[in-house]
């Protein structure tokens, strides 16, 4: 029910907002449920989750799956900008409602992907896992785009000693939608 409550208050939030959930609470299910909804709402979407190692983008895969969702996996040497140039031009052309990918944070600011963002905006919801890794410096830059969804995910979003840096987070994110914490 917690899980409900979370994406029905981020919904109502204009599909901005913060889940503030410990570990072991369902961060990712509970992601993959708000990317349904919003889907569900909108019927054409464009999504990017961040995370800050593959193996979570690797767990991140695993778990769309069950929402019957098949990311694009990104990260590494790997070519996924093909894949995801491609995905991007099909939905672009509206031969496809709905493009997934599952990137880290260091491909993510690659300029060629901030540059494939932006150029495909208006339907795109960001998702980012352990959030507080994009209060720093060199991340926090790509917060400046205005993405018309968003969603953070964090056991621990305030930044110990980094007033600056958690007050961003709040600034781009907006309000927990939830707070469930041990």
């Amino acid at each position: 029910d917690y899980q409900k409550e979370a994406i029905e208050k981020w919904a109502e939030s204009n599909y901005r907002g913060i889940f503030d959930m410990a570990t072991g609470t369902g961060k990712t299910f509970t992601g993959a449920g708000a990317i349904c909804r919003l889907f569900k709402d909108k019927k054409r979407l464009v999504v990017f989750v961040c995370c800050p190692f593959t193996h979570l983008v690797d767990q991140w895969c695993e778990e769309l799956a069950n929402f019957n969702i098949e990311p694009i996996k990104c990260y590494g040497s790997v070519d996924y900008e093909t894949k995801l140039n491609r995905a991007i031009t099909k939905f672009k052309q509206k031969r496809s409602d709905f493009v997934c990918a599952v990137i880290t944070n260091a491909s993510f600011q690659k300029e060629s992907i901030q540059n494939l963002i932006q150029a495909n905006l208006s339907s795109t919801l960001l998702i980012v896992d352990e959030a507080h890794n994009f209060g720093a410096d060199g991340v926090s830059k790509t917060l400046k785009v205005d993405y018309p969804y968003r969603l953070a995910l964090s056991a621990t979003l305030d930044r110990y000693g980094d007033e600056e840096g958690t007050a961003k987070l709040y600034e781009f994110f907006g309000e927990k939608c939830i707070e469930y914490s041990l």
